[in-house]
């Protein structure tokens, strides 16, 4: 770039750059001379930008800043590009498919629970009880989030697994309610009979498939790693 007034303009660009709200550092090639950031033919040049904050805030900056400064300015044309926008983008997708998802889901959910157990109750507690291994789980993931790097995804997966073990364990107890019922049991006798035999199962299978999770733990892909936390709780609770 060796026309004296698109460095000028580069200069100027980088300084407006370097004075927005929550930038961190600006390196360019006026600056640094690093020639790295040039491309081959001198027609590119590349501006490393950095931001304060969490990768919440991180991203809220860098979507600010894009904005800002992407498209033309004099004779230059500006785009955006890097982790934080791609981090940005993904939680906005990521945010838009689980309420799409739940929307649909759920009430489907439900349908084929009544249709299954034939009562409005036992279709609504496998939810109640998915609710609460939710509730249990985002809790617990917000504690970790404050100590350690937590996936974007594990939202998704916590709502997925959460109710999908819900109604699994759910189908569990209220057939083996019924087949006590059905071997001639009076309904106190049935629900302790029930709750005792299926409960010991569904206690060792959650265990089983938390301490399998749990070895994601051992894997060096902080992505993987992070999964782990999300997964684990929904089994125990």
């Amino acid at each position: 770039m060796a026309d004296p007034d698109e460095e000028s303009l580069g200069r100027s660009l980088a300084s407006d750059i370097r004075r927005a709200e929550g930038v961190a550092y600006v390196e360019s090639v006026w600056d640094s001379g690093n020639s790295r950031l040039l491309s081959g033919n001198e027609h590119a040049v590349l501006i490393l930008v950095g931001f304060r904050g969490d990768d919440r805030e991180v991203g809220q900056i860098a979507g600010r800043v894009a904005t800002t400064f992407s498209g033309r300015r004099g004779d230059l044309t500006l785009t955006a590009a890097g982790p934080a926008l791609v981090n940005r983008d993904l939680e906005t997708r990521r945010r838009h498919d689980l309420v799409v998802a739940e929307a649909v889901a759920t009430p489907l959910i439900g349908l084929m629970l009544f249709l299954i157990f034939g009562s409005v109750f036992a279709a609504v507690m496998p939810l109640l009880v998915g609710l609460m291994a939710i509730v249990v789980t985002l809790g617990f993931l917000r504690l970790l989030a404050a100590v350690t790097e937590v996936s974007i995804f594990a939202l998704n997966i916590t709502t997925s697994l959460g109710f999908a073990l819900s109604i699994s364990y759910s189908l569990f107890l209220v057939t083996r309610f019924r087949l006590e019922l059905m071997a001639g049991r009076p309904v106190i006798s049935a629900v302790s009979v029930a709750t005792r035999i299926t409960g010991h199962t569904i206690r060792y299978s959650a265990l089983t498939i938390a301490l399998c999770l749990g070895s994601l733990l051992l894997l060096p892909t902080p992505f993987f790693r992070s999964l782990a936390p999300a997964r684990a709780p929904c089994e125990l609770d």
